[in-house]
């Protein structure tokens, strides 16, 4: 849908236009011609005004016997725009509002949200929230061990540069400038296509009140780039498309583009392609074989499995009926302490990763998220939690000998939606010896390689596969070196049984962040995070060919 219509004549008046008719959810996505001149920059909201919307649903809440309520108003503005031609764009606007109460009633829960934020709207929304906490409450009374937090009022803003406050015109010049420099290096030798370039921007406003006192604001961005090219020469022939690899979508704002230096690591790109130029296709050895991940794939390898196994309620089957369970659960103390992978193996956690799409100060119950081990030298050590499951740890804590509650785990896409647990980012430790990529290759006679390879687990992340995609290659290693592509190979694998036959694992030099996404609850919702990765080798995993006909 395409208007010539200006952010600007919708929101005249900043706080003027969160009043009465208050802006709704999915406020407007429009397309605009690169020759209109506009600023995307977006009014401020002012800050008394949501905390006052906030504190009037706690306090209605309360009023009529809610043990305990929190509120949130989030705002999210998205741009995008994508590069057809050196003289046009596709851009894309959006922006999102939400607000909504949660109370608790003799340990249930209410909730109700809505795009509107006005005093009449705070008070119908916590009635109902209390209204629907005391229907669930109304078969007897559930124990929850809800401990209170000291209330704080603070406020953190993301120490990089708004990318709203950058002019579209900007935005579009730099990405521009991306294909003149490529065709900088055209040198008679290659040709050298651009597939595409994109940039993404989005940024996040929080308000939270809770009955404990807490007044907290929060801002961040997100971005990201995206340069697709592709090289060929006469002698060669074309090789697969190379991509720049250290933009993928992160936190961060515009800063993050400028520092990328994406003219510099264009002959990087050139020679990637070309590298992959002239290969065969060799068909595929079904059996068991070794194998080595790209960074990419490790780290979805981890977003498939411990990501998605470690959330508290899945483990303890409270996602039964939406997401899965775990097959590291129900009983907690089955799994904790004991091996789930090589002792080479540490998994950290953490929302402060500068970079991290989970990264943040406070989670949604107001909770200062905490860094921890997931994963320990192979020994699994903790779950992802929040603030009403947490007591499901104490005994092991204890055992411990630490004390803790929630870690801060919990998140939720907007101000529409239910806060549920989900990953923080997670980070594979590297390995303290010198191993890159080449060395997992020469220390490896005979087996295959897999570049950007997409993991898919089942309903408890016990077992999982993974096929080819578009973006996806696979070569084959043959005395430790790499040759040609393989056709059609597909693995499976028991989770358990894959994390314990991990060999080596790449050091710093070879780390790799990308972004990761997650769906989950009932309506869903979908949360991006980052895993940071190095590549790995796995001894004896089962290899297949999907394409294969009995």
């Amino acid at each position: 849908m395409k208007h010539n219509i200006n952010r600007r004549q919708i929101l005249i008046g900043t706080a003027g236009a969160v009043s009465a008719s208050l802006l709704s959810n999915h406020l407007y996505a429009y397309g605009r011609s690169s020759a209109e001149s506009t600023v995307s920059s977006c009014p401020a909201i002012d800050n008394r005004k949501a905390f006052a919307i906030a504190s009037r649903a706690i306090e209605v809440a309360q009023a009529q016997g809610a043990n305990y309520t929190d509120s949130r108003v989030t705002r999210k503005v998205s741009q995008g725009f994508t590069f057809k031609s050196e003289i046009g764009a596709d851009v894309f606007d959006g922006e999102y509002m939400g607000f909504c109460v949660r109370a608790l009633v003799d340990g249930y829960w209410g909730f109700a949200a809505s795009p509107y934020w006005d005093e009449q709207e705070a008070v119908a929304l916590a009635e109902e929230a209390v209204r629907q906490a005391r229907a669930n409450a109304s078969k007897g009374a559930n124990k929850i061990e809800w401990n209170a937090i000291a209330g704080k009022k603070e406020e953190w803003i993301y120490p990089g540069v708004d990318p709203m406050s950058i002019t579209i015109e900007e935005k579009i010049e730099f990405a521009n400038a991306w294909r003149k420099d490529v065709s900088e290096y055209r040198d008679g030798i290659h040709q050298v296509a651009v597939h595409d370039s994109t940039l993404r921007f989005n940024r996040y406003e929080w308000w939270f009140c809770n009955s404990e006192g807490s007044e907290l604001r929060q801002t961040f961005f997100d971005s990201s780039g995206y340069l697709s090219l592709q090289a060929a020469s006469q002698s060669a022939g074309r090789g697969l498309p190379a991509n720049i690899e250290n933009i993928h979508m992160q936190m961060g704002g515009w800063d993050v583009l400028l520092k990328a230096n994406i003219k510099d690591k264009i002959p990087y790109l050139i020679d990637k392609s070309m590298e992959t130029a002239g290969l065969s296709v060799s068909p595929v050895d079904i059996g068991r074989s070794n194998l080595i991940m790209d960074a990419p794939t490790a780290g979805r390898l981890i977003s498939s499995t411990f990501a998605k196994t470690t959330q508290l309620d899945v483990a303890l089957g409270n996602e039964a009926n939406a997401g899965g369970t775990s097959y590291l659960g129900p009983e907690l103390t089955d799994f904790l302490g004991k091996p789930v992978a090589n002792q080479s193996v540490t998994i950290t956690a953490n929302r402060s990763d500068p970079s991290g799409l989970a990264t943040r100060k406070w989670d949604d119950e107001g909770v200062t998220p905490e860094s921890f081990e997931i994963v320990k030298d192979g020994v699994l050590m903790n779950y992802q939690t929040n603030r009403e499951l947490s007591p499901a740890l104490n005994d092991w804590y204890a055992s411990q000998g630490v004390k803790k509650g929630s870690l801060g785990c919990s998140s939720s896409a907007s101000g529409l939606d239910f806060p549920m647990i989900f990953p923080p980012n997670l980070e594979l430790s590297p390995s303290v010896e010198s191993m890159n990529f080449e060395d997992l290759v020469r220390n490896t006679e005979k087996g295959y390689a897999l570049f950007n390879y997409h993991i898919n687990t089942s309903f408890q992340g016990k077992d999982g596969f993974a096929v080819g995609s578009p973006y996806s290659y696979v070569r084959e290693i043959v005395n430790g070196k790499l040759g040609n592509f393989v056709g059609g190979l597909g693995i499976i694998f028991n989770t358990d049984e894959l994390w314990k036959n991990v060999m080596f694992i790449g050091d710093t030099t070879t780390m790799e962040q990308i972004p990761v996404g997650y769906s989950k609850g009932e309506p869903d919702q979908y949360l991006g995070s980052s895993v940071k990765s190095g590549p790995i080798s796995i001894k004896d995993v089962a290899i297949i060919d999907p394409s294969r006909r009995a």
